[in-house]
């Protein structure tokens, strides 16, 4: 009988100190209302998980669902991304919101007159929600959401897409009207900045 009992005490002990856990951390996240100021968060299903996070660390920095603030988000934790063209290409410089013009479809030409060619990264990535953020104000719900109304008008398709950085810039030197955007890191001699936020 006693041997029956010390499973049950060592699950109501561990129960117990998983809810004062709870309490401790739910108090203490009570009061970080500044900004600026950690949050603790304890949840789970079937099993116990915690996160901490505040405005300058985080332990999820990427999501379609988050604002470009807050919890969740920083600047240093995300690459810049810049609007690039190839070197060789006549354009030297747009404004953002021209960049955005050209890869949200309201526009297909540079000013110059010269069809623009955008190349956009896969939806998902990293750059590509930056870069949507920056550029257009724009979450990537919102892109998606952008893009299915112009498709089913029948008023245009969204950009071809590649992968990652480097195919944008092996794109860009095989077609002069192309543009795109990369990580800040990635500029070379092959591309020309054309905007960095």
């Amino acid at each position: 009988m006693q041997s029956a009992r010390r499973p049950i005490e060592r699950l109501c002990f561990k129960v117990a100190s998983v809810a004062l856990v709870a309490m401790l951390l739910s108090a203490a996240g009570a009061r970080a209302e500044e900004p600026g100021a950690s949050t603790f968060l304890l949840s789970g299903f079937g099993t116990a998980g915690l996160a901490h996070s505040s405005e300058y660390q985080a332990d999820v920095t990427n999501s379609p669902y988050t604002k470009p603030s807050g919890a969740g988000y920083s600047h240093r934790w995300s690459a810049e991304v810049v609007a690039v063209v190839s070197a060789r290409s006549p354009v030297n410089v747009l404004s953002k919101d021209q960049i955005a013009d050209i890869f949200l479809g309201k526009t297909v030409h540079f000013p110059d007159g010269e069809r623009a060619v955008p190349i956009d990264q896969t939806e998902g990535s990293a750059a590509r929600d930056e870069f949507y953020t920056r550029y257009a104000g724009k979450s990537a719900v919102q892109m998606k959401a952008h893009w299915s109304k112009i498709i089913f008008t029948g008023r245009g398709q969204p950009p071809k897409e590649v992968s990652t950085s480097l195919e944008v810039k092996k794109r860009l030197v095989e077609d002069p009207n192309a543009i795109g955007y990369i990580e800040k890191t990635l500029a070379d001699g092959s591309v020309r900045l054309l905007y960095s936020p």
